[in-house]
This record gives structure tokens, sequence and C-alpha cells, in this order.
């Protein structure tokens, strides 16, 4: 596709080294990239991209491409294999009480998907691309995209772009059946602390562009797992003291080592006290709900899981040093993550 076909594409370049058309090129790889993995079920409209340098290293000039869009997802859920797979589980449930419980979890995952559909969200794709020179220019030959996650002021996260990724694998029959299953185990899962997702990815969605309360400009670090933390106990994971699991108590304030932290030095931290209290345990891309907390590998750095529909689109809000402009990002399966669900 040529960029006169895409729907209105807003472009800001303010690189110091790339002319538009050269900026145009670099884009253009990127929305081939998101048609690739979403083109068919999903309507993209009104992109607003930013194009800017992101400085120079080992003799290579680094450049950041945010794309904004208006992302709608088009294939009706209720037409997908995975609520057929969940339907058909039911049928095979006996006992009625039981039958009963595990209606209407299907129920709430319907309605859950049915809100996603035809919903018209702005999402961010973020890249970083890595540029050589030839004789003392810039060029955009063989140049290196990754998917870019900002961590910090001055850290970011990125993964190598595969050349022709590869389309979201749409959740099946296997998938529904499996989601029964799994509800079907909860329910004799007697826990004293129940965690409500939807109350946590509300609040997420609400406070997505609040200023980070923890900052570089503050001296604090960084706000990723005080959003998170936040977010979980307005799910309503309590307060623990004892746990050091606990909010700044004013401005300026440090919280809890376990509220403020994400687990990635091993000296306490959101990961940890979740799973060590056993209402979070690891599992998959696949197997994230709403509400997931996402865990980078390589990075000190968490978020939550805001947005999965059954073409198994993953969607999360974050935090980090500065103000967030969007409140959807985009996960790419190229990232080194891991994800952690919630055990009600």
């Amino acid at each position: 596709m040529k960029a006169s076909e895409y729907d209105s594409i807003e472009l800001k370049n303010s690189c110091t080294q790339l002319d538009n058309y050269q900026a145009e090129q670099l884009y253009m790889v990127a929305l081939k990239n998101i048609m690739q993995r979403f083109g068919t079920d999903y309507k993209f409209e009104n992109y607003k991209i930013n194009i800017r340098d992101a400085g120079e290293k080992d003799s290579l000039y680094m450049v950041d491409v945010d794309i904004d869009v208006d992302m709608t997802w088009t294939k009706n859920p209720i037409e997908s294999d995975y609520i057929k797979g969940m339907k058909k589980a039911i049928t095979n449930i006996r006992d009625n009480e039981e039958t009963q419980m595990i209606q209407k979890e299907v129920d709430d995952e319907i309605t859950d998907l049915m809100e996603m559909y035809n919903e018209k969200q702005l999402s961010e794709f973020s890249y970083r691309v890595e540029l050589g020179k030839t004789n003392g220019k810039i060029s955009i030959d063989n140049a290196k995209f990754y998917h870019r996650v900002d961590v910090d002021d001055d850290d970011v996260y990125t993964a190598k772009m595969p050349d022709n990724e590869e389309k979201n694998y749409e959740m099946g029959e296997n998938d529904g059946e499996k989601f029964v299953e799994e509800s079907l185990i909860d329910t004799f899962n007697i826990r004293s602390v129940s965690y409500n997702k939807n109350s946590a990815v509300k609040y997420a969605k609400d406070h997505a562009k609040d200023a980070p309360e923890f900052s570089s400009a503050n001296g604090m670090g960084s706000d990723c797992a005080n959003f998170v933390s936040k977010c979980l106990h307005a799910g309503g994971i309590p307060i623990d003291k004892d746990g050091k699991w606990y909010p700044s108590s004013q401005s300026g304030a440090y919280a809890g080592d376990n509220w403020m932290r994400t687990g990635y030095y091993n000296n306490g931290g959101v990961i940890p006290y979740m799973t060590g209290k056993g209402y979070f345990s690891k599992g998959t891309a696949s197997s994230s709900k709403l509400g997931s907390i996402i865990y980078w590998n390589d990075k000190s750095h968490v978020a939550l899981v805001t947005y999965k529909d059954s073409n198994n689109t993953i969607k999360y809000t974050q935090h980090s040093s500065s103000t967030q402009s969007t409140v959807y990002k985009v996960y790419s399966s190229s990232m080194n993550v891991k994800f952690y669900n919630w055990n009600n």
C-alpha cells in the first residue's frame, strides 16, 4: 500500500537528519507491520505519526516512530470459535449448580468481549529504528526496526521486529473449553481476597495519563510498579503494611518496597509479593486476562493488561517516568515478557 491509501495520515517529523520523504519510507514499514498483524479484523483510522531523533550509538543513528491510531475490532466475537467452545463445554457439565456458576463466568466473558467489539480505541504502536550511514549521510537502506517500550526517560526496551511478523493467533474452541475448565476449578477455590479485574482495569484507564508520582524528575525513579499496585488495590487487593505493600503516605514519600518495585532486582516488588501471597500466578499471553500483569524479563518494568479480545490481541496500560499520551499500548509477541494472571 501507498501512504495515500491509508486513512488520514498526519505526520510530525522532528528528525534533524531525515527529510519527509525518508520519514515516510520508515513509517510505511511500520504500517505494513501493523497490517500484517491486525489488518483483516480491525479498522484503522486517523493516523498520527511522530518521528523524532533518539540519539546515536556505535555509529548508528536512532529514530523513534510513534503511531497513534483509532483502532476498531470489527470481527463479531459471537461468531468466534472461542465462544462456541465455551458454550460447548458448558453442556458437558452435569451438576446444575456448577452449570449456573460457570454460565455466569461465560456470560461475563462474552460481555467483556462485546464491549470491545466495534469500540474505537486510540492505540499506540511504538518503534525504534536503527539507521546506518553511507558516505557520511544517513541511509534508510537496511534500516532495523524494533518494537519499543519506554521504561524510563533515557531507558527503552526493544525487541527486534520480525520481517514478516505473523498475524495474531485467534483463540479457538479449545481455548473456550479451557476457559470453562479453569473457571470450574476456580469455583472450588475459596479465597480470602477477591480481585475485581474490571475495577482494576477501570482505574488503569482512568489514570493512565496522570503525572507519574515517582519519576526521574523528582529523583524517585519510575512509576510503573506504583501504578500497577494502585490498579491492583483498586481491584480489591488489600493494603499490607507488614508485607511492605502499601502506597506512599504523602507526596515525596516512598511507598513500601513491594508496592513500588517490580521484582526485577530481587529486592522485593509487586510480582514476588503477588505470587507469594497466591493472588497471581504465572501464565502466558494466550491465558492472560483483563487485569493480568505484564512483567518484562530484561528490564525493570511492569504494566496492566487492559484489553484482550478473542483474536488474542493484547493491549496494556502503563506508567513510566514521563506522563503517558495514550491509554492503550499494543503488545507484540516478540517482546520478552511474562504474564501473571489473577487467581480468583
